[in-house]
């Protein structure tokens, strides 16, 4: 094989394998490579950002999120990569994509678990309600250390969430006026610590 071939070969892999091919917007709203802790994050005991990830860690049956205060976003692409940690109980692990979000009583958010299940929830007015019950995703790479992209194209009222590049349900929501937050969230089983990682957050405009 020659150095060229290789090399092509080599960047056909990485961005084959990139998460910023699942957005197909063709503008970039907002991206983080969590590189370095981005001060929009806000202080969060238990949110750990460097090293490329960052990583959500509470307490036994916690569930700890963290909004990016550095700006509100309206009708978009969001990517990242979520990386699942071991689980003696893997349905009762998840973690995911905050979005439509006002605070902590009023927002909307695209879930897995480390055994293959997602869902969409949305907690309205402080009240737990599912738009999309938890329901076996196909597409999800499951048990320890695996790695899912999930995408959520937004636009208006519509959404439809993907994993891996696959889609998983299209659903109706409520927005907020005027633009809305976007977070990272986790759950911890009872009697463990989980710690997920998420990596390569991506936003680019509706198409």
């Amino acid at each position: 094989m020659s150095l060229r071939f290789a090399a092509g070969a080599l960047f056909a892999i990485v961005l084959a394998s990139s998460p910023a091919l699942a957005c197909k917007g063709p503008n970039v709203v907002f991206a983080d490579s969590f590189a370095e802790a981005d001060p929009g994050w806000g202080t969060n005991d238990q949110l750990v950002i460097g090293s490329n990830r960052a990583q959500l860690k509470s307490q036994p049956g916690g569930v700890p999120g963290s909004f990016y205060n550095g700006s509100f976003f309206d009708d978009a692409d969001i990517c990242i990569d979520v990386t699942s940690p071991p689980a003696k109980n893997p349905a009762g692990v998840n973690a995911g994509l905050v979005f439509w979000a006002d605070d902590w009583d009023n927002f909307y958010m695209f879930q897995i678990t480390p055994d293959g299940q997602a869902s969409i929830y949305r907690s309205q007015k402080g009240k737990t309600i599912f738009p999309v019950s938890w329901r076996k995703a196909d597409a999800v790479k499951s048990g320890t250390d695996a790695v899912n992209t999930l995408r959520l194209t937004l636009k208006g009222g519509n959404g439809t969430a993907y994993i891996n590049d696959k889609q998983f349900v299209a659903f109706k929501g409520m927005p907020p006026k005027g633009g809305s937050l976007i977070g990272l969230f986790s759950a911890s089983e009872n009697g463990a610590v989980n710690i997920w990682s998420f990596s390569n957050l991506r936003i680019t405009d509706a198409h």
